[in-house]
């Protein structure tokens, strides 16, 4: 990534790691540490004949320890997570968090149960 794509990673990842007892992976590939959170690259969005892209959705994985507390974790974290994203300055990015759809993410052959966190972010400079 580039420009402001990786800027509005960076403080997507930066406020996650500002959440008390949730670890923050930095790599699709890395093992993940739950409870743990993973910033995902964007899907991109063009309004018309634009040469940039206005609009980045990223999905926040928010993932628990497979264990009997897996729901219990979840439940914990998911508002926290949520607003730790949503206080983020406008000025730093300019996003929001859209919806948390439950789910489960594979960390190398362990199957997390998770949510998958969207977050929308407005971009701006043409610089993706």
């Amino acid at each position: 990534m580039s420009g402001e794509l990786r800027r509005v990673h960076d403080v997507l990842s930066t406020a996650l790691r500002a959440v008390e007892g949730l670890s923050v992976a930095d790599r699709p590939g890395q093992a993940l540490n739950p409870p743990a959170a993973y910033v995902g690259p964007p899907t991109l969005t063009w309004d018309g004949f634009e040469t940039h892209a206005r609009e980045g959705v990223f999905e926040v994985v928010l993932a628990a320890p497979a264990n009997d507390r897996a729901v219990d974790v979840l439940y914990d974290f998911l508002p926290r997570v949520c607003e730790a994203l949503d206080t983020i300055d406008r000025d730093e990015a300019d996003v929001v968090v859209k919806s948390a759809e439950p789910g489960v993410w594979q960390s190398g052959t362990i199957s997390l149960p998770c949510y998958f966190i969207r977050v929308e972010a407005a971009l701006s400079d043409g610089r993706t």
